[in-house]
C-alpha cells in the first residue's frame, strides 16, 4: 500500500510538470507570433511613409533607399519568422518527447502497481489457503491421535481388567478346588490325584495342542498354579502336598520338552502361600479336615504369624511369569513377606547331598 501511494504521488508530480511545460511553450509561441505581426505592421507603415516622402522629394534616391530598407526589413522578417518557427518546432518536439516519456513512465508505473497488487493478492491467498490446510491437517491429526490413544487405552484397560479378573477367578478356583479336595478325608486318593494333579496335566496338554508352533499356533505362556506345599511338606494335607509336588515336577519337565522340541511355549509354576478365600474357614471344621483335624493348630499358627495373601497379589505374580520372556521352567514362590524365584537343580546329582556307605 505504501509503494502504491508513493507511485501515485510521483505520477501526479510528473503530470503537473508536463502541463506547466506545455503552458510555457504555448505562451512562447503566441508571443513569437504577436511579435512577428507587430514587425510586419511596422514595416508596412514605414514603407508607406517612405514611399510618400520619395514621391515628394527625390523619387530615385528614395526608391533605392526604400528598396534597400524594404529588402532589409523583409530579410529581418524572414529571419524572425524562421527563428520563431524553429523555436516552435523545437518546443513541439520537446513537448512530444516529454509526453511520450510521461506516458511510458505512467504505463510502467501502472503495470508495476498492477503486478504488485496481483502478487500481493496471490501471496495472501496462498498463505490463507496454506494456513487453513495446516490448521485442518493439525486438527485431523490431533483428533486421530486422541481417538487412537483413547481407543488403545480403553482396549488396554479392558484387556488388563479382563486378564486380572480371569487370573483372580482361575487362581481362586484352583486354590478352592485344591483345598477342598485335599481337606476332604472321605475322598479316595485316586480321586484327589485325578482332580488336583490330573487336571493340570490334561489342561497343559490341551493348551500345548493349540499353542505350539508345529500345530500352527503362535506360542505363548502356560502358568500352572502349585502351592507352597509343592516345595515342602504340609502335614495337614499329605495328598494335597503330593499333588502340588507333582505339579512342580510335571511343569518343569514339560518346560524342558517345549524348549527341546521348539514348541515356542514357556511353562512356569506359581507357588503361593495361603490366600484369603472363603474356603479357609473350612479348615476349622472337623467335618472337612477329618483325621487331620488335630493338626489344624499348626496351620492357624502359621497364618497368624505370617498372615495371608490377597488374590490380587497372586495375580500380579502371575503376570510376572507371563511378561518375563526369559523365564521357562521357573518356580515363583509368594508369601506375605516377598516373592522370590526358587532355584531348583536341573539334575538329581546337583541336589545337596551327604554320602552314605552301603556296606
Amino acid at each position: 500500500m505504501f509503494v502504491s501511494v508513493c507511485l501515485s504521488v510521483c505520477l501526479s508530480v510528473c503530470l503537473c510538470l508536463c502541463l506547466s511545460v506545455f503552458v510555457c511553450v504555448c505562451l512562447s509561441v503566441c508571443l513569437s507570433v504577436f511579435v512577428c505581426v507587430c514587425l510586419c505592421l511596422c514595416l508596412s507603415v514605414c514603407l508607406s511613409v517612405c514611399v510618400c516622402l520619395c514621391l515628394c522629394l527625390c523619387l530615385p534616391v528614395f526608391v533605392s533607399v526604400c528598396l534597400s530598407v524594404f529588402v532589409s526589413a523583409c530579410v529581418c522578417v524572414c529571419l524572425s519568422v524562421c527563428v520563431c518557427v524553429c523555436l516552435s518546432l523545437f518546443v513541439s518536439v520537446c513537448l512530444c518527447l516529454c509526453l511520450c516519456l510521461c506516458l511510458s513512465v505512467f504505463v510502467s508505473v501502472c503495470l508495476s502497481v498492477f503486478v504488485s497488487v496481483c502478487l500481493c493478492l496471490c501471496l495472501c491467498l496462498c498463505l490463507s489457503v496454506c494456513v487453513c490446510v495446516c490448521v485442518c491437517v493439525c486438527l485431523c491429526l490431533c483428533l486421530s491421535v486422541c481417538l487412537s490413544l483413547c481407543l488403545c487405552l480403553s482396549v488396554c484397560l479392558s484387556v488388563f481388567v479382563s486378564v486380572c479378573l480371569c487370573l483372580c477367578l482361575s487362581v481362586s478356583l484352583c486354590l478352592c478346588l485344591s483345598v477342598s479336595v485335599s481337606l476332604c478325608p472321605s475322598a479316595s486318593a485316586e480321586g484327589v490325584l485325578c482332580l488336583s494333579q490330573g487336571g493340570v496335566v490334561r489342561g497343559t496338554y490341551l493348551a500345548l495342542e493349540h499353542m505350539k508352533k508345529e500345530n500352527g499356533g503362535n506360542g505363548g505362556v502356560i502358568v500352572n498354579v502349585s502351592s507352597m506345599a509343592g516345595l515342602g511338606p504340609f502335614p495337614m494335607a499329605p495328598i494335597y502336598t503330593a499333588t502340588k509336588h507333582g505339579v512342580v515336577g510335571f511343569s518343569r519337565a514339560m518346560a524342558a520338552v517345549s524348549k527341546l522340541a521348539n514348541y515356542g511355549v514357556r511353562i512356569n509354576i506359581l507357588c503361593p502361600w495361603f490366600v484369603k478365600t472363603n474356603l479357609l474357614s473350612s479348615m476349622n471344621s472337623e467335618e472337612h479336615i477329618g483325621s487331620f483335624f488335630p493338626l489344624k493348630g499348626i496351620t492357624e499358627t502359621m497364618m497368624q504369624k505370617r498372615g495371608c495373601l490377597e488374590a490380587d497379589v497372586v495375580a500380579k505374580a502371575f503376570l510376572v511369569l507371563v511378561k518375563d520372556e526369559s523365564k521357562n521352567g521357573d518356580v515363583l514362590m509368594i508369601d506375605p513377606d516377598e516373592a522370590v524365584f526358587i532355584s531348583l537343580p536341573e539334575r538329581a546329582k546337583d541336589f545337596p547331598s551327604t554320602p552314605v556307605s552301603l556296606e
